[in-house]
């Protein structure tokens, strides 16, 4: 469930905005749990999140902080859907690199500024995964991500096994399917070679 832990007071509004956050597991191949996304939103149920402003961003930021990351996620790795703001903030952050994965969603323009931004991200030891089937195209992006990851509800069988085949030319790459809800379905997507399920 989620609940409230951060507040952000606006400077063109008298109103306070709560920030709601919730995690959902990321399970290995071994029924392990590798990470957790971390899920913000504001209280009043808008499933789209956050305005994706830099003043948000360094509230999420500072919400992590205060309340220590070990807190969300247990020494495991923290995945952190983020906007083209958050990223530009990040840096100001004393979040560990080496325990945090940004996921940059599949819909994120990517162009050149924003490539150099994450090779920065990347030399300083942040993770990175990216989704979304026009990432595929982008020469520049798959080589500097850790996972990629698969919305295995939309993709059909033929689709998904040469999907797969292509991504595991890039041995940087680990593999994630999302929308797993069944056990059975945990079994096979093991079984076709997803490193992460979620």
């Amino acid at each position: 469930a989620m609940c409230p832990i951060a507040t952000e007071q606006s400077e063109r509004s008298s109103t306070e905005q709560q920030i709601m956050v919730a995690r959902q597991p990321i399970y290995n191949s071994r029924m392990g749990v590798f990470g957790y996304e971390l899920l913000f939103r504001s209280p009043g149920g808008n499933s789209n999140g956050l305005k994706p402003t830099e003043a948000t961003a360094q509230v999420l930021a500072s919400t992590i902080l205060d309340f220590g990351l070990d807190k969300f996620v247990h020494k495991r790795k923290a995945v952190i859907n983020v906007t083209r703001a958050f990223i530009e903030v990040i840096s100001d952050v004393q979040l560990p690199p080496e325990q945090v994965i940004l996921d940059i969603p599949g819909n994120m323009v990517i162009d050149a500024k924003l490539v150099s931004r994450l090779q920065e991200l990347r030399a300083k030891g942040y993770g990175l995964s990216v989704s979304g089937l026009a990432n595929l195209k982008n020469p520049q992006l798959l080589p500097l991500a850790n996972i990629f990851q698969i919305d295995v509800q939309k993709v059909n069988v033929k689709l998904l096994d040469s999907l797969i085949k292509f991504l595991r030319r890039y041995e940087n790459l680990a593999l994630q399917a999302l929308k797993i809800e069944t056990l059975e379905e945990y079994r096979s997507y093991c079984d076709k070679g997803f490193d992460y399920l979620q």
